[in-house]
Parts: C-alpha cells; structure tokens; sequence
C-alpha cells in the first residue's frame, strides 16, 4: 500500500506547531480550556514535545507539536517528525505554517513515520 495523505473528514485533529520562543503567544490564542490543559500540562514548545487537548467529550480537539530552540532545529534532523511521532495514531492536519528551511523535508519525516520494513 503507498503511503499518502489523508483524506479530511470530520475526525481530522489540527495540529498547531509552535517552539520554544513562540509557544505562550500560541497558547494565547486558543480556547481558554486549551490553554489551562496546556499550563497543566506545562506544554513549553521544548523538541519533540506534543500536547493532544481533549475536547468535553475526552476526544481530542487538537494538537500541540513543539519544535525547540532555532538551536535545536539547527543541529537535529526531522524536527516535525520528532513531536509527530509522540502523537497517538489518528488523522492529523497542519493548521498553521512554520518557515521551516525546507518544509517539503519536513513533511517527508513525518509521512515516512508510517513507514514499515517488515520483509528482509
């Protein structure tokens, strides 16, 4: 089976990606309950992290993913797959843009997380 996107539906989770310098302001932005899970749960923006915000009915309503310091992107590969990868398994989509130096590269990692080598 080829690795694809998805197509949307009503059970897609927005993700909105922040760092470490912009994650309060990001915060601040959203829904007051979203940001008291966030402050509960500390949400920093630090690399690799992510924050999946329940709705009222315990379903998530959306995502956090957190890409570091600019030195942290500078000296990891893959950043966005790093926080994709803490995710649990369901439909995502990328609410907000970030300047990646090259977003298509980033998109990759996170499409090959999908990807398994089962057969030798």
């Amino acid at each position: 089976m080829p690795l694809e996107f998805a197509a949307p539906n009503s059970d897609v989770v927005p993700v909105y990606l922040t760092h470490s310098e912009t994650a309060t302001s990001l915060i601040q932005s959203l829904p007051e309950h979203v940001q008291a899970w966030a402050a509960a749960q500390a949400f920093n923006g630090s690399f690799g992290s992510s924050l999946v915000c329940p709705n009222a009915q315990g379903r998530p309503e959306l995502a956090l993913l957190g890409l570091g310091t600019e030195r942290d992107r500078s000296r990891k590969r893959f950043c966005l797959a790093a926080a994709a990868a803490t995710l649990p398994s369901g439909t995502y989509k990328l609410e907000n843009d970030f300047p990646f130096e090259n977003k298509q590269y980033e998109i990759f990692g996170w499409l090959m997380l999908g990807y398994q080598y089962d057969k030798y």
